[in-house]
């Protein structure tokens, strides 16, 4: 029995336990629920304490707020990874707000959301949120009381990188040829190496020096020269590098003149005269073979003699026996040079005259195509409006017709439906009028038989009046006849109440028989109606479905006609507005003319009084001749002052200038690089390699430098009187400033137009618009003056690293990190070709002299020449190595490339080897920014 209750207590547990859990399981879900919507109080931030500041002083952003958010807010709010579209690294930014809108009410922190999330004052939005993964910490009391007074104060400032930078050294022997320059004369090429900049005589092929700033020793530049350029007139170079560029001016030939009192007694060189010439010995090989001789010298060592002619030819001879003749000389490098330079120009004048001749004629041929196409369109356009209007007409009249079928149709049933209508009615009548005729027959019948019955009445009530007359009393008599005058009078009335009804009843009668007269005649109108016009109206509703028909076809015809019309309109928009373009075209075209041959008119008198200059100067004889110290060089003067100088190794030419000091009476070289010319007021002395100093520093750390980081791209204008650098932060923003060559000149902003850094840039050859490359893979065409982008162009799939413009400004073309130049058509924005095959990222890109070829360097170490087609035209080897950079002379002879390990390669002309490589010194201390 206890077993029993027990299990029977078991199962009884068991079962409440079950229904128990139950219960509580059905119930948790909503307490979960209930849970979630109300968090407990201790989950909810407070909000944090903020110190009141009290001080007059503005907050300055950079220095005070901008290390705040550095340290706890700029890991996700900067311009790479702007958490909630909202950027903290400007004052700019931060007004701007981000996707929950205004981040600050400027003068009212309470009310800005930045100070009220920093503060913990929101309840939807509190920062920096727990648990970040920046591990950022909520603001002190201090640094919310600060940040609240800069909001109150205006939330004003500006950001000018402006914090200190930490130089280190690197290791000694990183040479990177990062940018290289020439002159457009080919004389002197510039090469950077890490920091420095190492200049060379390109005709000697001699280094001639390093760029150095007294502030910087060792070097041209702190960190890495990452872009360097020369003016159009060689007399500038600029340099760039971190948050600076420097200006380095070329100094004047001279290098100082030493007045005389007196005439001095010797002069210095060879004079002229036989008895100069006869008294040296060494010369006698010479006036053996007769060569005829004006002038003539010989070097130190007595191996070489120079000789002028009366035909003014110099001429180098090695003294042996017999003497042997090594070169000649004639005219002056620098007059050949104005002169093929001015060549150059007058046959691209020439060409450009003929293009623009051929544009016009073109262009005249189009516009009256143009104009003809644009008469076609207006014909056809008022053509197709005619046609709309006609059939919107014949619309309008076939509404009408259907219009008037409708009324006509419905005039018709309604008239048909009124016939019957009134047949019907009278119809009605009679038949009403037949009833009452009948009900007044039986009525008046009734009142006949009544008044009879009434008369009867009376007559027995007379007879019973006189029955009693006398056998009664007078009384009942008397009742008796009172009852008779009363059934007399009834009578009467009946009997005349009978007459009228006898009348009515005749009168319906009458009536019933006009009745059916008008009933029959309705039937007979409504049968004439019926029979009449059903015919009508189906005629009618053929009209009205012809005219349906008809619209259908009108409508599907107007809505051709208005599409003819549309078209047509558009069709005359575009003729009008081709013609508009043509026309516009044409007038610039036009100019284009008018400017192709001014051109061609001053290339012309440049180019003949070039030749005019040297023809002169051709006739006019050498009168001192002197080789160098070391017999590596000649040099040769007039006695009006015009000096040229040449290498006796290869025989190319050094310098050519005029001294302006006359007449010259002698000449001498105190070392190979400086020479001394004598004349009657004294002697100066010239150095023949160019010397260069820095003249002022754009930007620099310490000056509040309007560069934010490394400048990576330079170029001038091509007149020379504005320079444009492109740099930027990594990721952040590509930057452009133009600065003025006037000193203390403000540089003129235009802004960011590439999101990553500007790593190439280049003026179009009239100066009114910017061609840049970025990191960003784009190359954009701008606005020089304000920086507006006027075109795009997209396709590179890596960093945009070179960029060049042809002479004629026609074409450009753009080098890329992906190993691909890409020929662009800068007007239409049309890709013209791809060139690939290079391997390896093209560095950089020029378009060389006034033909329409390019040269690109890689760094699989190509430096390839190619047409505005894309056509291979030649190529330089450069060993395999990593190129850098590159520079060329202007008319494309000499062409210069730096490597990773600093060796620059010089080509001349066509010649695949290079003719020289410069190598850098080793153990130079190289500086980078950290």
């Amino acid at each position: 029995m206890r077993a029993s209750l027990n299990i029977a207590s078991v199962a009884w547990f068991r079962t409440w336990a079950t229904l128990t859990f139950l219960a509580w399981a059905a119930i948790q879900p909503a307490a979960q629920a209930e849970d979630a919507a109300t968090p407990p109080a201790s989950s909810k931030p407070s909000a944090l304490p903020v110190r009141p500041l009290q001080r007059e002083s503005p907050v300055d952003f950079e220095t005070e707020i901008l290390p705040l958010f550095r340290k706890n807010c700029l890991a996700c709010h900067n311009q790479t990874r702007a958490k909630g579209d909202l950027i903290l690294e400007t004052p700019q930014t931060i007004r701007k707000g981000g996707a929950s809108g205004p981040s600050i009410v400027e003068g009212r922190a309470e009310e800005s959301l930045l100070f009220r999330a920093a503060a913990h004052l929101a309840e939807d939005m509190i920062m920096p949120p727990t648990g970040n993964k920046a591990n950022a910490e909520n603001l002190s009391s201090n640094e919310l009381g600060l940040l609240k007074l800069w909001i109150d104060q205006g939330a004003k400032g500006e950001v000018h990188n402006h914090r200190p930078v930490e130089w280190q050294p690197m290791p000694a022997d990183w040479h990177p040829a990062f940018a290289a320059a020439m002159t457009p004369d080919g004389q002197v090429a510039a090469v950077s190496r890490a920091h420095r900049i190492d200049l060379y005589h390109v005709p000697t092929q001699r280094p001639t020096g390093s760029l150095e700033d007294a502030r910087t020793p060792g070097g041209a530049h702190r960190d890495i020269v990452n872009a360097l350029a020369f003016s159009p007139d060689g007399q500038w170079l600029a340099s760039a590098a971190f948050r600076e560029i420097k200006l380095w001016r070329r100094q004047a030939m001279s290098e100082g003149f030493e007045a005389h009192s007196t005439a001095p007694a010797i002069r210095v060189g060879t004079g002229t005269g036989a008895n100069t010439m006869t008294n040296d010995v060494r010369l006698a090989p010479l006036l053996e073979t007769g060569e005829s001789m004006t002038v003539a010298a010989v070097a130190t060592d007595s191996t070489l003699a120079v000789t002028v002619g009366t035909n003014g030819i110099l001429k180098l001879w090695r003294l042996a026996f017999p003497p042997t003749l090594v070169r000649e000389w004639t005219g002056d490098w620098r007059m050949e040079w104005a002169i093929s330079t001015s060549e150059q120009e007058l046959a691209f004048a020439k060409g450009e005259l003929e293009f623009q001749r051929g544009a016009k004629k073109r262009l005249d041929d189009e516009v009256k195509k143009a104009e003809e196409a644009l008469t076609k369109a207006t014909e056809k356009h008022t053509g197709n409006e005619k046609t709309l209007a006609s059939k919107r007409d014949e619309r309008a009249a076939q509404e009408k017709a259907k219009a008037a079928a409708e009324k006509d149709r419905a005039e018709w049933i309604a008239a048909l439906e009124q016939a019957g209508q009134a047949a019907a009615a009278t119809d009605k009548a009679a038949q009403e009028a037949k009833a009452l005729a009948k009900a007044a027959q039986e009525k008046a019948l009734t009142s006949r038989l009544s008044a009879e019955q009434a008369a009867r009445a009376k007559a027995d009530l007379d007879r019973l009046v006189s029955d009693l007359a006398g056998k009664t009393d007078e009384g009942a008599v008397q009742k008796a006849r009172e009852l008779a005058a009363v059934a007399a009078t009834d009578a009467a009335n009946k009997f005349k109440e009978a007459e009228a009804q006898r009348l009515e009843a005749e009168r319906r009668i009458e009536d019933v028989a006009s009745r059916a007269f008008d009933a029959g005649a309705a039937k007979s109108t409504a049968n004439r109606v019926q029979a009449d016009l059903p015919p009508q109206i189906k005629q009618a509703e053929e009209r009205t479905a012809a005219a349906v028909k008809a619209l259908a076809v009108l409508d599907g015809q107007i809505k051709k006609a208005e599409i003819a019309v549309t078209t047509a309109a558009g069709d005359l928009d575009l003729a009008r507005n081709a013609l508009d373009k043509l026309r516009r075209d044409l007038t610039d075209t036009v100019n284009a003319l008018a400017r192709a041959e001014s051109s061609q008119t001053h290339a012309v008198a440049a180019a003949a009084a070039s030749v005019q200059t040297r023809d002169a100067a051709a006739v006019e004889p050498v009168r001192f001749v002197a080789f160098s110290p070391g017999g590596t060089a000649v040099l040769a003067a007039t006695a009006s002052g015009r000096l040229r100088a040449w290498l006796t190794t290869d025989g190319s030419p050094i310098e050519s200038w005029t001294s302006s000091h006359a007449p010259i009476l002698g000449i001498q070289w105190r070392d190979e690089s400086r020479v001394a010319v004598q004349s009657v007021d004294g002697t100066e002395t010239f150095r023949l390699e160019p010397r260069w100093t820095l003249h002022r520093t754009l930007g620099g750390e310490d000056t509040g430098s309007p560069l934010r980081d490394r400048v990576t791209a330079l170029a001038f204008s091509p007149d020379g009187s504005e320079l444009v650098s492109g740099g930027g932060e990594a990721s952040r923003g590509g930057e452009l400033l133009v600065w003025p060559m006037a000193d203390n000149a403000t540089p003129r902003d235009l802004g960011a137009p590439h999101s990553d850094t500007i790593l190439a840039v280049a003026y179009a050859p009239g100066g009114d618009r910017l061609l840049t490359g970025g990191a960003d893979r784009f190359a954009r065409l701008l606005d020089a003056k304000t920086g507006k982008v006027l075109r795009q162009f997209e396709g590179h799939t890596h960093h945009v690293m070179g960029v060049a413009w042809t002479r004629n400004g026609r074409t450009i073309a753009t080098g890329g990190a992906d190993g691909v130049v890409k020929i662009w058509n800068p007007i239409t924005g049309e890709r013209i070709k791809n060139v690939d095959g290079f391997g390896k990222e093209v560095v950089a890109v020029l378009a060389v002299g006034t033909l329409e070829q390019f040269v690109a360097v890689a760094g699989s170490g190509q430096a390839r020449w190619f047409n505005v087609a894309g056509e291979k035209v030649r190529q330089h080897d450069g060993g395999g190595f990593f190129l850098h950079s590159m520079a060329a002379s202007a008319d494309g002879r000499v062409l210069v490339a730096g490597d990773a390990d600093g060796v620059a390669r010089v080509w001349q002309g066509t010649e695949v080897k290079p003719s020289a490589e410069w190598k850098p010194e080793r153990g130079a201390t190289v500086t980078l920014s950290r």
